[in-house]
């Protein structure tokens, strides 16, 4: 009966020994241990890193750990592109005096409104300029009507009183050109748009 025993004793250390040789449960401070029979048949070394199933570090990473904490930040490099923004060319306008079309004059529609070369209508209405080019300053006269606007101001004359232009005369291509209907009105004419001509049209 003791033999027994004893052998049942003996055989159940072997058992016991044996399995904590080879798959011992405690973890290293690494978070792994010894597997020295290759139980999970990685070698004689394998983690858990607390929990996790049995596994290897490759490169010294645990995947587990790795796939829950990395986070692939993107570069994303943004190329500012500045586009400058170019001014329209003037779009060339016919001018039409009393049904009658003017070769020799010169029209442009800027900021919406239409811009002639003063000189030819005064010509076309029989009317008189004059031209100070220190102050850039035109002075016409056509019977009773007097006008006088200077390049650049926003303000000008008519029968000395003074009048607000939404834009403002200028010099293009050697002409002083003023608003349209600025000067149509101020002689005593009247002005029109034709969008099918692109036309400016004064009329007495």
């Amino acid at each position: 009966m003791r033999k027994r025993m004893y052998s049942m004793i003996m055989v159940f250390v072997l058992v016991f020994t044996s399995i904590v040789s080879a798959h011992p449960g405690r973890t290293d401070s690494n978070g792994g241990h010894r597997d020295n029979k290759n139980v999970s048949g990685l070698g004689s070394y394998h983690y858990h890193c607390g929990g996790y199933p049995a596994h290897l570090h490759k490169n010294g990473v645990c995947p587990y750990r790795s796939n829950s904490t990395k986070t692939t930040t993107k570069k994303t490099t943004t190329t500012k592109t500045t586009t400058k923004k170019r001014s329209q060319p003037e779009k060339k306008v016919n001018v039409i005096v009393n049904g009658k079309e003017l070769t020799n004059a010169y029209a442009v529609q800027e900021q919406g409104r239409t811009l002639v070369a003063i000189r030819p209508i005064f010509d076309a209405l029989d009317g008189t300029l004059h031209w100070d080019q220190s102050t850039q300053t035109a002075t016409g006269q056509r019977g009773n009507n007097r006008l006088e606007i200077t390049i650049g101001s926003h303000s000008a004359k008519v029968n000395n009183k003074t009048v607000t232009l939404d834009v403002p005369g200028k010099i293009s291509n050697g002409m002083t050109l003023v608003p349209a209907r600025f000067i149509a009105e101020s002689l005593g004419a009247t002005v029109d748009f034709d969008d099918v001509r692109n036309s400016v049209l004064i009329l007495e």
